[in-house]
C-alpha cells in the first residue's frame, strides 16, 4: 500500500467508522473489502490499530510530540476523494507519523478496551507491575507493591509511607545514619522520595541504597541499573551517585542514569542544571542536552548530545528506538518483560531501528513489528525468545 493510500485511510470516514465501529455499515464494508482483498490485511490491521492508539488519550502526547518535530517538513494536503474527515490536528498528526517512518516503522498498543485487534497470539506475554523490595536497615524486607497504602514502616525519627498511587516518601530527620535499599525487579518500576525531596523513578531490574535522613556535608546515594533523579536543590549539601566506579556530582538537577551490567557503557544524560561525572580521574561537566559515556576500565569520558526526551521515554511508560540496534532492543525488551532472549549462533540481523511503541503493549506485538522491519523472526517459547535468521 503506497503511502498516499496510508494518508487517505487515515483521514477517510468511513476507514475510521470502521476502526472504531461507529458505524455499522462502514464495519460491513471494510470486512468485505478484506475478504477480497486478502494479500492487504497486514497493511489495514496496521492502520487500524494507529486510529485506534490515536483515539486513545495516553497516546496523545507522543503523537504530538512527533508532530512538532515533523510538521515544518510535511506538507498535509486537503484533497482527498471519498468520505474524509476534515484534517484536523489529531489525523494529521497520523499522517505525519506514517509518512515519517515510511523507511522504518511504527509500533502499536491497543487499549484494553479495543479486544478487536488482539493479536492471533495466544498467551500473551505483557511486563510486571511495580515490583519492589524494600529492605530496612535492619534487614526486615517488605514487598511494597503488596503493602497497603499508609504508614510502611518506621525506623529511628522517619516515617515510611506509601502513598495510594504506589510512591514511597520518607518523613522526619531521623539522627542515626540507617541505610534502606529498594530493588525493583524485572518488569517492575517504582518511585519513591527521599528524605530531602529528591524524586527517584527506576526501571525494571534496578537498585538504590540510601539513609533514611541525610546526615552530614553531603547527600549521597547508590545505584544499580537506570534511575531517573529529580535532585532537591541544596548547595550546602551537594548530592552524589554512585555506579560502578563512576560518581555523579550535583547540586539540584534533573538526569538520567543508565548503568547496567549487562550494557558496553554507562550513560549519564542531563536534562535540567548541571551535574559533573567522575571516573578513574578524569572529569566533565555535562550540560542540559549532554550525555556522557563512560566504557568499564577505559578513563576517557565522551561526551555527546542527545535527545533527552529519547532517553527518558522508558520514565514516560515508551519503548523509543532512534537507530537502535537488535542486541539493545533486545536487552530492554529482556528485562521489561522478564524474559530471557536465545539468539542463532551467528547472528546475521544488522538493522537499526527507529520507532515508538507503549510499555503496556504485549510483547508479541512488539516483536511482530519488529520481525516486519528487520531481517529476524521470533519464538516465543514460555520466558524464552528465540531469535532466528530470516
Amino acid at each position: 500500500m503506497q503511502e498516499k493510500d496510508i494518508f487517505n485511510l487515515l483521514t477517510d470516514e468511513s476507514f475510521c467508522n470502521y476502526c472504531l465501529k461507529t458505524n455499522v455499515e462502514d464495519v460491513e464494508y471494510w470486512e468485505n473489502w478484506l475478504k477480497e482483498n486478502p494479500s492487504e490485511r497486514e497493511n489495514i490491521e496496521s492502520q487500524k490499530a494507529l486510529v485506534i492508539l490515536l483515539a486513545h488519550e495516553t497516546a496523545t502526547q507522543v503523537a504530538q510530540n512527533e508532530y512538532r518535530k515533523l510538521q515544518q517538513r510535511i506538507q498535509l494536503s486537503g484533497k482527498n476523494s471519498g468520505k474524509l474527515f476534515p484534517l484536523i490536528r489529531r489525523w494529521g498528526i497520523a499522517a505525519s507519523l506514517i509518512i515519517s517512518f515510511s523507511l522504518g516503522y511504527y509500533f502499536y498498543h491497543k487499549a484494553q478496551r479495543n479486544q478487536q485487534i488482539a493479536s492471533t497470539i495466544s498467551n500473551k506475554i505483557v511486563p510486571g507491575n511495580a515490583r519492589v523490595m524494600l529492605i530496612l536497615a535492619n534487614g526486615q524486607k517488605i514487598e511494597l507493591n503488596t503493602a497497603a497504602s499508609g504508614t510502611v514502616a518506621r525506623q529511628s525519627n522517619t516515617t515510611i509511607r506509601k502513598t495510594n498511587d504506589g510512591r514511597i516518601i520518607y518523613d522526619g530527620d531521623s539522627k542515626n545514619i540507617l541505610y534502606n535499599t529498594a530493588i525493583t525487579a524485572r518488569g517492575g518500576k517504582f518511585e519513591l522520595t527521599l528524605a530531602d525531596g529528591t524524586k527517584v523513578t527506576l526501571d525494571a531490574a534496578s537498585s538504590i541504597r540510601y539513609p533514611v535522613s541525610f546526615i552530614g556535608k553531603e547527600r549521597k546515594v547508590e545505584i544499580t541499573g537506570q534511575v531517573y533523579f529529580e535532585v532537591a536543590h541544596n548547595p550546602a549539601k551537594p548530592f552524589r551517585v554512585l555506579t560502578r566506579g563512576q560518581t555523579i556530582e550535583v547540586l539540584g538537577t534533573h538526569f538520567n542514569v543508565n548503568a547496567y551490567d549487562d550494557e558496553p557503557v554507562i550513560k549519564t544524560t542531563l536534562l535540567e542544571g548541571s551535574v559533573k561525572v567522575n571516573y578513574l580521574g578524569e572529569n566533565v561537566l555535562l550540560k542540559p542536552g549532554q550525555q556522557a559515556l563512560v566504557k568499564n576500565g577505559i578513563s576517557i569520558i565522551r561526551v555527546s548530545a542527545v535527545d533527552p526526551e529519547l532517553v527518558v521515554a522508558w520514565k514516560n511508560g515508551l519503548f523509543r528506538f532512534n537507530k537502535t540496534d537488535l542486541l539493545s532492543v533486545m536487552r530492554q525488551i529482556a528485562r521489561w518483560y522478564d524474559m530471557e532472549v536465545i539468539y542463532p549462533e551467528a547472528l546475521k540481523n544488522t538493522d537499526l531501528f527507529e520507532g515508538s511503541t507503549l510499555r503496556s503493549a504485549n510483547v508479541q506485538s512488539i516483536l511482530k513489528q519488529l520481525e516486519v522491519t528487520g531481517h529476524v523472526k521470533f519464538e516465543v517459547d514460555g520466558n524464552k525468545i528465540i531469535v532466528r535468521n530470516k
